[in-house]
């Protein structure tokens, strides 16, 4: 921002570009607001409050592919079993799975996330105490692979193929699956979840 410090006036350099004296100035887009005269959200002669959270430099290109998670939509985590056994995935719905499987998901979890495993020919995801059959379809993606007893999160970045028939793997992504936790808290069994973003080929 330039500011003229006689008048109190600030001016927002969103757009600008080139240097200044050798220091690079402007930026392309920012939720950042710069208030005159002010110290600890109270008047203040000559000092200036700031709020926002981010700027960026330049238009990042979009990426291909690329699907984008609202932080709301992950609620407190994903929910599982407690006394869970052998292997199984962290699915990835395109659907709401509250929308896709009427309800049938604990509350307050994940919007588009499910643990999963395959047993005895037949896809199954975890319903707080039970296994439920379900039939995987267009937009599903394993995501991690997760040793329930163990509790160990493998992340499936740069795996390609299907898992009977579910898609696996991503290509770039900030997601975080730790288990044992939910909303924020350790909880046995169950799996947090944070990210914004994840990418497949």
């Amino acid at each position: 921002a330039a500011i003229n410090f006689e008048s109190s006036q600030v001016q927002m350099l969103q757009g600008s570009s080139g240097t200044v004296n050798g220091i690079d100035q402007g930026y392309v887009e920012s939720d950042l607001v710069i208030t005159p005269n002010q110290w600890r959200n109270t008047y203040n002669a000559g000092e200036f409050g700031i709020t926002g959270t981010y700027f960026t430099l330049e238009q990042a290109p979009p990426r291909p592919n690329q699907v984008n998670l609202a932080p709301t939509s992950l609620g407190y985590g994903i929910p599982s079993q407690d006394n869970a056994k052998g292997e199984g995935y962290i699915l990835y719905s395109q659907q709401n799975v509250q929308d896709r499987f009427a309800g049938a998901i604990i509350a307050n979890g994940a919007e588009h996330f499910l643990a999963v495993r395959f047993i005895n020919n037949q896809w199954q995801y975890a319903h707080n105490d039970v296994w439920v059959d379900f039939t995987p379809t267009t937009g599903d993606r394993l995501i991690a692979a997760i040793n329930f007893e163990s509790s160990q999160v493998q992340m499936l970045q740069g795996s390609s193929g299907t898992v009977n028939g579910i898609d696996q793997g991503y290509v770039e992504s900030d997601l975080m699956i730790t288990p044992n936790q939910w909303r924020n808290t350790f909880n046995t069994g169950e799996f947090g979840i944070t990210g914004t973003y994840f990418t497949i080929a």
